[in-house]
């Protein structure tokens, strides 16, 4: 299938890359269907959406600059089931750059169905500071 985003034109994906996120994520919840568009072992992917062509969040693997982190996911019994990102803000000044670790984006990638769970009792942040070294990467990949 043919999507037409604003960032990137059209992009050809396959029926079978596109992840249902049957409750939406948080502030967008009539929008269903997403897709990850870069290679899964760089830091940066970006979730575009394939309802509206206009939204594409960035985000990362949490895993890659925050080594510790441990999310509690009831809703699966393995974690490794899951493809897990983080939505990242970034602000005028890249170095400011902040990830969502409280909410990550969880994808069954077998099912191909998303959710962006909220963890329940966690230290972990909406705002999570993102090192100025994996800011500057992370700047240098998204522009």
């Amino acid at each position: 299938m043919n999507i037409m985003t604003t960032r990137f034109g059209e992009v050809d994906v396959a029926d079978d890359k596109v992840i249902n996120f049957p409750d939406g994520i948080i502030g967008f919840h009539s929008l269903k269907n997403f897709v990850l568009l870069g290679k899964e072992d760089r830091l940066v992917m970006w979730l575009q959406s394939v309802d509206n062509p206009k939204l594409a969040f960035i985000v990362v693997n949490p895993f890659l600059f925050e080594p510790n982190y441990q999310p509690e996911i009831s809703e699966v019994e393995r974690l490794e089931d899951l493809h897990l990102v983080s939505i990242v803000v970034v602000p005028e000044d890249p170095e400011k750059m902040t990830a969502n670790l409280l909410g990550p984006i969880a994808i069954n990638v077998q099912a191909k169905v998303g959710k962006q769970v909220i963890l329940l009792d966690s230290e972990y942040s909406v705002k999570h500071t993102i090192t100025r070294a994996d800011a500057r990467e992370m700047s240098e990949m998204v522009n």
